[in-house]
């Protein structure tokens, strides 16, 4: 090494300064001996071949291959093969390579400075494609594919960047891994066959992930695990556990599309918060949106259908928040809040639900206000065991059995209602429930529109039966 330095320095006297311009292999063999010679800001264009790391990169250069992707292959086995710590760096139209499975390394390292990668294959078999540490450091990643490796992308100590018209897949553990006050944003892309998540923000990131798709087989589309997540335009397919998982985080969700989820659509832990506007949630195996502990969700213009368990579960303390939104067709309840959750729901529209449209159960509470709850296949709104709540100015109506059923030590308020068309009763109260009901049409019911059995207890005033 000593003597291709000594060499590649008269090179560069030969010419009376450092090049502007050094071609690889014509000037000299290795791209590490190009940046000896090339100036600040100058480029190293790169002819086909086989190149090996590690390649330190300490100044601003560009370095591009001059043949297709392919043929131009930088490759490193027990090192990065890539460390950047310039100014202002690009790599362009070549193949980068990693290929000890040693979890130490990764394909490229950007430590420092501006590092724009583009029109790249990144191929890993250890820790991460690329990686951008601390903040001093942004990386731009664009138009390049990722695969192989326990993760695509990782940001962390504060890495900034942008990871735009990519395809990152068959990745063994984490597409995109945004940790430790990272804020990079992720545009156009497409992540598939990650299989832990597709995009994971923990301890402290924040991303920014809009119009991408996401699919393959991974436990989640998107967890969020003590970090913050902005989305806008993406479309989730699969994801064994959940779509999109936020525990000890928060996730701001817009136009979202999620198919196919297991346990969830989305689902919302302890001490976390999700909001959801223009989303379209559909045909998953668990639940639309289960929130739990004391999470919050809320849910404003959107779509929750065709789940195998509940539309929305607010359970153990879990509150969810529903405005304008219609939840149909789940082979569950539409809305299902039990132990000790809480849901409010206005101006919605739950129908068409193998189970009751609105389930209040076990100590949970809901208030439903403006609503229309219909064509319930197992009855229109139930509570039961324990719980409280309202219906406001809602109508219910075309339910099988009952539009409201009220039991087991319940007693919420019904006023303003209009309640017709129900195969049995406008309202039943019965087991110990009691009900306050208030200014309601109850007409129209095929059995009646109220009816108190033994054990049930109803204030009623200015109704018409």
């Amino acid at each position: 090494m000593v003597g291709m330095a000594v060499w590649a320095g008269g090179l560069s006297s030969a010419f009376g300064q450092q090049m502007a311009r050094v071609l690889v292999p014509e000037d000299v063999k290795t791209i590490q001996s190009a940046l000896v010679l090339v100036a600040d800001g100058g480029e190293i264009l790169v002819s086909e071949g086989d190149y090996s790391g590690p390649i330190n990169i300490e100044r601003s250069v560009t370095i591009a291959g001059v043949d297709e992707v392919h043929k131009v292959v930088v490759e490193a086995d027990d090192c990065n093969a890539i460390i950047s710590t310039g100014e202002n760096v690009v790599i362009s139209n070549m193949t980068l390579h990693l290929g000890t499975t040693n979890d130490q390394y990764v394909v490229v390292e950007a430590a420092r400075g501006n590092l724009l990668i583009e029109n790249c294959d990144v191929i890993c078999e250890g820790r991460a494609g690329v990686c951008a540490r601390g903040a001093q450091t942004e990386l731009t990643l664009q138009n390049s594919r990722i695969w192989g490796g326990q993760c695509g992308v990782l940001f962390e100590a504060g890495a900034k960047g942008t990871v735009q018209g990519c395809e990152i897949h068959d990745i063994y553990g984490i597409g995109i891994d945004i940790t430790g006050q990272s804020e990079p944003t992720i545009s156009n892309s497409i992540l598939r066959n990650c299989q832990v998540a597709a995009v994971r923000v923990r301890d402290g990131g924040v991303g920014q992930i809009d119009n991408c798709e996401i699919e393959g087989r991974g436990e989640y589309g998107i967890t969020v695990q003590g970090g913050e997540l902005r989305g806008l335009g993406c479309m989730i397919t699969g994801g064994r556990n959940s779509g999109v998982s936020v525990t000890n985080g928060s996730a701001t969700l817009d136009s979202f599309a999620i198919r196919s989820s297991g346990v969830a659509g989305v689902f919302v832990g302890a001490g976390s918060r999700a909001s959801l506007s223009n989303c379209d949630l559909r045909n998953g195996r668990g639940d639309g949106v289960l929130v739990v502990e004391s999470g919050e969700a809320t849910l404003r213009d959107c779509m929750v259908s065709g789940f195998v368990g509940q539309g929305v579960m607010a359970h153990n303390d879990g509150r969810v928040l529903l405005q304008l939104s219609t939840i149909k067709g789940n082979r569950g309840s539409g809305v299902l809040v039990s132990e000790g959750g809480r849901g409010r729901l206005d101006y919605c529209e739950l129908w068409d639900n193998e189970s009751a449209n609105l389930a209040v159960l076990q100590n949970g509470t809901a208030d439903a206000n403006h609503c229309m709850i219909y064509d319930g296949h197992n009855g229109g709104v139930l509570f039961s065991h324990g719980s409280r709540g309202s219906l406001e100015w809602c109508e219910i109506y075309d339910n099988t059995i009952f539009g409201v059923d009220v039991r087991s030590s319940t007693g919420p308020l019904i006023y303003g209602c209009h309640i017709h068309d129900n195969i049995y009763y406008g309202v039943i109260v019965r087991n110990g429930g009691w009900a306050t009901i208030q200014g309601c049409d109850l007409r129209g019911n095929q059995l009646g529109g109220l009816r108190v059995e033994t054990g049930g207890i109803v204030l009623d005033e200015n109704n018409q039966q």
